[in-house]
Formats: C-alpha cells, sequence, structure tokens
C-alpha cells in the first residue's frame, strides 16, 4: 500500500533519482521562499525510494482584473511502473486542498502532456504570463505551450498574467 507524506530531508535522494528520470539528468530541485509544500510517495517495499512527487508554491500575481494568489505545481512525476493507479490524484487533492485552505484562487503548471491534466480540472492557459526567465537572467513575456490553468471560485484571469517570479 502506497502513501502520500510530505516531504523530509531524508526523501532527497530518491526524489533527485525520480526527478531526473522524468525531465533528465540535469535537472534540479527546486526550493525557496515560495515553496510551500513538496509531496511524495514512497516505494510500499524499498525504503528511500521515491515513486511520486509534487512540488507546490504560491505567490501574488496579478492580471488586468486586479491581483490574486496563484499557486503553481511543479516537478510533477510519477515512476511509469506506478502509473494509472491514482497517485497523481492523491497527489493533486491535496495539493487543492491546500490551495483552499491558503486563499489560492488560481493554480498554474507547465505540462508536457496537458491532456492528463484536464480531467484534474485544468484548461489550456489563453494568455501570456510576464515572469523572470531564470536562464536569461530577464523578464519575459510568452504564451507558454503545455501552460494550465485551474480556477476556484474566481473567473479566469484577462489579459496578460504578471506571474511576479519565476516559473517552475
Amino acid at each position: 500500500m502506497v502513501k502520500l507524506e510530505e516531504y523530509k530531508p531524508e526523501h532527497l535522494p530518491g526524489v533527485r533519482l525520480l526527478l531526473q528520470a522524468a525531465f533528465g539528468s540535469q535537472h534540479e530541485l527546486t526550493a525557496g521562499e515560495e515553496l510551500a509544500l513538496r509531496l511524495i510517495v514512497s516505494h510500499p517495499g524499498e525504503d528511500g525510494c521515491v515513486i511520486a512527487h509534487s512540488a507546490v508554491y504560491i505567490r501574488k500575481m496579478s492580471s488586468a482584473a486586479g491581483e490574486f494568489s496563484g499557486g503553481i505545481i511543479g516537478d510533477v512525476a510519477v515512476d511509469p511502473a506506478f502509473q494509472r493507479r491514482g497517485l497523481m490524484r492523491d497527489m493533486f487533492d491535496t495539493i487543492h486542498s491546500h490551495f483552499l485552505q491558503r486563499g489560492v484562487s488560481h493554480s498554474f503548471l507547465f505540462a508536457y502532456h496537458p491532456v492528463i491534466y484536464a480531467s484534474l480540472g485544468y484548461k489550456p492557459l489563453q494568455f501570456p504570463i510576464n515572469y523572470w526567465d531564470v536562464l536569461d537572467k530577464r523578464w519575459n513575456t510568452y504564451l507558454y505551450h503545455g501552460a494550465m490553468i485551474r480556477s476556484v471560485g474566481e473567473e479566469l484571469p484577462d489579459g496578460v498574467i504578471e506571474f511576479n517570479g519565476r516559473t517552475y
């Protein structure tokens, strides 16, 4: 039986292995003051083996409609041997509850496979975001292919979304 749990420092080696397998050997684990929650699922029979992971960041954002609290979900990965077992849905249910408790009205993610997230209430983002580009070290405005949004009780932001920081 698998159990969803909050990340602890001892999970770091297993998280790194999972994320590098999912996103490539150069992938770095990101943290910082915006990190609100990191969830993992450990392998039921192997200590230290992480089979699912997600990270959650929260910050103030704005659009033409005004300021709002935005959540960004990143580093979502599930070991291929454990996919299609509801692990991602369980992680996202916990994330969405966390967002509700923290007053987050809009949740963003940047997906390699957007169709996976549609069943979780995410829709393609129709507007560009203004964000800090960590590679180019400058502000950039761009409409990401694969950018998705889920809103809770508020209308979708209209126009360019001021991300007030980097993407994850």
